[in-house]
């Protein structure tokens, strides 16, 4: 989505992805951009395949706990890996911006997995329950170390840790 906007808008990697020296630079502007680069992608494939996640594993916990509990596990775990994304970026001197939801979604992912562990999921047509799926992905993810696994990795730990008081809240109820 990222590339279509730049054909007509060629200033919008600079306007809405997170550039993690606007923290020092431009205060008001990284905000912003600590919500925008959530909805930005960088393709239609990259697009298509986070809102294929987001459908398959977003309306199930948004089916559980609610639309507005829902989004708040989306935002927390987005800005989480955001802030995350600029501290690596910054202690490594990169300045280049990040885009796309995939700390939000494997936000999603993390709570789902703490909330319903039981829960079975299909990944390449194998059932397994999401626990082990969720296994077999940070480790994955810490075996090919980058700033974007680090971000994976954040969006999921904060979806965990969001999940665990969102349960207790639901065994109290």
């Amino acid at each position: 989505m990222l590339n279509i906007l730049q054909i007509y808008y060629p200033f919008t990697t600079e306007t809405l992805a997170l550039m993690p020296f606007d923290i020092k630079l431009n205060l008001p502007k990284y905000l912003f951009n600590l919500i925008s680069h959530i909805f930005v992608h960088i393709s239609i494939v990259h697009l298509t395949m986070n809102m294929l996640f987001l459908y398959f594993f977003g309306t199930v916990l948004e089916d559980k706990i609610g639309s507005l509990k829902f989004l708040s596990v989306f935002m927390i775990t987005g800005i989480v890996s955001g802030l995350t994304y600029t501290v690596i970026s910054v202690i490594e001197q990169v300045n280049y911006g990040g885009v796309g939801t995939s700390g939000a979604l494997l936000g999603i992912f993390g709570c789902l997995t703490i909330m319903f562990t039981e829960m079975n999921v299909y990944i390449f047509f194998m059932k397994i329950r999401i626990y082990i799926a969720l296994i077999v992905m940070m480790i994955i993810y810490t075996m090919f170390i980058s700033l974007e696994n680090i971000v994976h990795i954040t969006g999921i730990l904060t979806g965990v840790f969001v999940g665990n008081i969102l349960k207790t809240q639901v065994m109290e109820e």
